[in-house]
């Protein structure tokens, strides 16, 4: 599987950046997963004060990556647990 998500920790901040400046970071499954398991290392770890989450290239994030959501590949949809686009349900009590 293609690595979509870095992780960087400096201090008591933890740095999570989308990496797909060919789509403009839009998120398939496989990129939200890679954000969730990015964020949930952070809630385990109590030395993490800060999340961020970022985009290379000048790019936060393009949304759902169409091309996935056609193909019937894309993100999972569901009512409960994690979001399709990863962690937009995640609430965490740090910033």
């Amino acid at each position: 599987m293609s690595q979509h998500v870095t992780v960087e920790v400096r201090g008591i901040s933890q740095t999570v950046t989308i990496c797909r400046p060919e789509n403009r970071s839009a998120i398939d499954a496989a990129t939200a997963q890679q954000l969730v398991a990015a964020f949930e290392l952070f809630e385990r770890d109590e030395a993490l004060a800060v999340a961020i989450l970022t985009g290379v290239e000048g790019c936060f994030c393009a949304g759902a990556e169409l091309k996935a959501v056609s193909s019937r590949q894309g993100n999972v949809l569901k009512a409960d647990g994690y979001a399709p686009l990863g962690v937009s349900r995640l609430l965490s009590p740090s910033p």
